[in-house]
């Protein structure tokens, strides 16, 4: 585990950048390795505990699996989709009172 201050945020974009003695340059954080309940974002200057790995990513050569604020507790990490495509891949198209094909 590394600790370490948030340097950016984008709200919009879902990532960020973590600084920390472990990770010169800078890690890359995307906001599903967020491990916190609720609305998952990051706020530049706060301190944050870290898992990560080497990695290149837009520029950085480190990806952050895990991360989560000073005093909070991580939540438990994101479940692993099902193999294949879940019910929100299928649809059903009807036309009239028949199905389609």
């Amino acid at each position: 585990m590394e600790s370490g201050k948030v340097r950016d945020w984008n709200d919009e974009e879902g990532w960020g950048v973590l600084d920390s003695a472990g990770t010169p340059g800078g890690c890359f954080v995307h906001y599903g390795s967020i491990r916190i309940e609720g609305y998952r974002e990051l706020r530049p200057g706060r301190t944050v505990h870290f898992e990560f790995e080497p990695a290149r990513q837009d520029g950085y050569d480190f990806f952050a699996t895990a991360v989560w604020p000073e005093g909070v507790e991580p939540g438990a990490p994101d479940p692993v989709p099902p193999e294949g495509p879940g019910p929100g891949y299928s649809s059903r198209v009807e036309f009239g009172d028949r199905p389609a094909g």
